[in-house]
């Protein structure tokens, strides 16, 4: 949740709701296969504009998605 947090601060307020459901569809996937799918349809969605924060997102996938599957179990 902190690394959403972050994000959201980062980012206009005109697409704060939108980046918020996109996260939730990655850190609230069923697996990694999806997580993973879903972090790429977001690097891609959002990169032109936001690509300090994609690219974040991107290089910490696995710290991220470890962590959320172990809060899972």
């Amino acid at each position: 949740m902190h690394k959403v947090r972050n994000t959201i601060t980062k980012v206009r307020k005109k697409h704060v709701n939108e980046i918020t459901e996109d996260l939730k569809t990655i850190y609230t996937a069923p697996d990694m296969e999806y997580v993973r799918k879903a972090l790429e349809e977001f690097c891609n969605k959002w990169g032109q504009i936001y690509p300090k924060i994609t690219q974040s997102w991107w290089n910490e996938q696995n710290e991220l998605l470890t962590l959320t599957f172990q809060r899972a179990l």
